[in-house]
C-alpha cells in the first residue's frame, strides 16, 4: 500500500475486503492521479464493478488533493428513510442528507500504515435507539482508516430496523437475543475471537457513544503500550472525571487502578485470561461503574467519547446515567491531537514521572470552612486561585475518614467541579493519586496510603 501511495494512489489505503480497484499512474509524478476509482462492498457483496473506456496520455495528470468521488444517489438510504418512521426527523434521513453516499474516511497519515489498530475488530453495542446508533456509525466511519468489514454491530434480533441501518455502512449486524449490554459485550468478544482468530486486539464500544474524530489516531498512539508493559490490560478513551474546566490537556494521558469502560482497546489475551471465566463477577455491572479487573489502564485527560446529556434528559435525576451524562464534559474535537511522549506511561517511567511531578508541586491547603463550602458545591475561591498560576503542580495531601465511601476525596473533588455519583466509587485513581489538569495546571490529590504522600515545605492557602 506504500508503494502505491507513492506511486499517486490516494484512494489505496481505502482498499478493503471485496472493494474493486483500478489506478493508472506514473513513477514520479508529482501528487495523485486523477485516473483511479474505488467502489466498495456492499451488504457482504462485491464492490460495484467497473468498466471504464479511455484514451491515456503519455503524462498522467496529476492533482494535488484527491479528487472527489462524482455525485450519485444512495437508493438504499433513501429507501430506509422512507420506510422507517423512527428516523424521518432525523438528521441522518434529512432532505439532503438521505441522498449521499456512505464511505469510510481515508487514512491520510503515512506514519500511520501497518498500525495494528486500523485492523482491529470493532465491537459496538447497538442499543435500542435508532436515532442514536445512527450518530455512533456516522462518528466510526469518519474515522481515518476505519476498516468497515471489521466493524461488528450487536443488536437486539426483533429490532430489524437496525440491521438495515448497519448495513448501509457496510459494517456487520450481528443479532443477539440478550437484553443486557453486558452480555452483548461477552458475545461479542467471543464472536470476534472466532471470526478474527489472528487479531491479537479487539475495540469495544458500548451503547449510545459518539466517538471523536481522533478516536482510532489516539489509539492507534498508545497500543504499543500493550506490547511493552503487561501491567496494562487495556487502553480507555473514556475520563470518568473529564468534566468541563477539570479536563483540559488533549495531549496528556493517565493511568488508573480501575477499569473505567465505555470505549475501550482490549487484548483479546486478557480477555482470554483475566475475563471470560469471571465475567459474571468481574464485569456484570455496566461498563460505566467500572469492572473489576487486576491490571491498569491508560486513558485520556480529555475523553474520546461523548454520551449526548439529551440522552437523559427525561430520567429521574437519581438516575446513575443521569447524574453521571448531564453534567457538562469535555470531548476532543482535534482529529489529529497526539499523546505527550506516550512511552513515559510503562509502569516504572510513570511512577518516576509522578515522583518528580510530586517533587516540584506546591502544597494546596484546604481549611476545614473550604471543606464545607466544597461540600455544598464548588468552591469559587478555589478555582479563582487556581486561575492565578499558570503550568504549575498543585499537591493536596489528605486523610481518607471513610475508606469504604471514599467520603473525603468525594469533598475535594467538588471544590473542583469534579460530581463523583454516591453510589458508585471515584475512578481514576493510581496507587491512591487522582490526578487531572485545570487551568493548564496539574493537580495532584495525594492519600495518607500512597507512596507518594509526603509532606511538603513550599505550600499556598486559599
Amino acid at each position: 500500500k506504500m508503494s502505491l501511495y507513492r506511486l499517486g494512489s490516494g484512494k489505496i489505503q481505502d482498499l478493503q475486503f471485496r472493494s474493486q480497484w483500478y489506478m493508472i499512474s506514473q513513477k514520479g509524478i508529482n501528487g495523485f492521479t486523477s485516473l483511479e476509482k474505488l467502489t466498495f462492498a456492499k451488504n457482504d457483496h462485491w464492490g460495484e464493478a467497473i468498466d471504464e473506456r479511455l484514451c491515456v496520455p503519455r503524462q498522467i495528470p496529476a492533482v494535488t488533493i484527491t479528487p472527489d468521488p462524482a455525485p450519485r444517489k444512495n437508493s438504499l438510504r433513501e429507501k430506509f428513510c422512507e420506510s422507517v418512521k423512527e428516523m424521518k426527523c432525523r438528521e441522518f434521513c434529512g432532505a439532503i442528507a438521505q441522498h449521499e453516499a456512505i464511505y469510510p474516511a481515508l487514512l491520510t497519515n503515512r506514519s500511520l500504515i501497518g498500525n495494528a489498530v486500523y485492523s482491529t475488530p470493532i465491537i459496538v453495542v447497538g442499543g435500542t435507539s435508532l436515532g442514536t446508533l445512527s450518530l455512533t456509525l456516522q462518528t466510526l466511519i469518519h474515522q481515518p482508516g476505519i476498516h468497515s468489514p471489521s466493524v461488528l454491530v450487536l443488536y437486539p434480533e426483533t429490532e430489524t430496523d437496525m440491521a438495515d441501518l448497519v448495513r448501509l455502512f457496510s459494517f456487520q449486524a450481528i443479532p443477539v437475543n440478550s437484553t443486557a449490554n453486558n452480555e452483548h459485550i461477552l458475545q461479542g468478544l467471543r464472536l470476534v475471537r472466532k471470526r478474527f482468530p489472528n487479531k491479537k486486539y479487539v475495540i469495544v464500544l458500548d451503547e449510545g457513544l459518539i466517538v471523536s474524530p481522533d478516536f482510532l489516531f489516539y489509539m492507534a498512539q498508545l497500543v504499543f503500550l500493550l506490547e511493552k508493559d503487561d501491567s496494562i490490560f487495556a487502553i480507555s478513551a473514556w475520563n470518568p472525571n473529564g468534566y468541563k474546566n477539570v479536563s483540559s490537556n488533549p495531549h496528556l494521558a493517565y493511568r488508573s487502578d480501575q477499569f473505567p469502560g465505555l470505549g475501550f482497546l482490549l487484548p483479546v489475551s486478557v480477555f482470554d485470561k483475566y475475563l471470560e471465566g469471571n465475567f459474571s463477577s468481574c464485569c456484570s455491572q455496566q461498563s460505566v461503574l467500572g469492572w473489576d479487573v487486576s491490571g491498569n489502564i491508560v486513558f485520556p485527560d480529555v475523553s474520546r467519547v461523548l454520551r449526548r446529556p439529551s440522552d437523559f434528559l427525561h430520567s429521574s435525576p437519581d438516575d446513575l446515567q443521569y447524574q453521571l451524562f448531564t453534567h457538562p464534559r469535555e470531548t476532543n474535537i482535534d482529529v489529529s491531537a497526539w499523546i505527550e511522549r506516550p512511552q513515559e506511561l510503562t509502569k516504572d517511567r510513570y511512577f518516576q514521572q509522578l515522583v518528580n511531578l510530586i517533587q516540584e508541586s506546591t502544597t494546596f491547603h484546604l481549611s476545614d470552612p473550604d471543606l464545607h463550602l466544597c461540600q455544598e458545591g464548588t468552591n469559587a475561591a478555589v478555582m479563582r486561585m487556581l486561575q492565578e498560576f499558570s503550568g504549575k503542580v498543585l499537591a493536596i495531601y489528605y486523610q481518607e475518614m471513610n475508606y469504604n465511601n471514599c467520603t473525603t476525596l468525594r469533598t475535594i473533588s467538588k471544590c473542583f467541579g469534579i460530581f463523583v455519583p454516591s453510589n458508585m466509587k471515584p475512578q481514576g485513581l493510581y496507587l491512591d493519586l487522582f490526578r487531572f489538569a485545570v487551568e493548564g495546571n496539574t493537580v495532584l490529590l495525594v492519600e495518607s496510603k500512597s507512596p507518594f504522600f509526603k509532606s511538603k515545605t513550599q505550600s499556598v492557602s486559599i
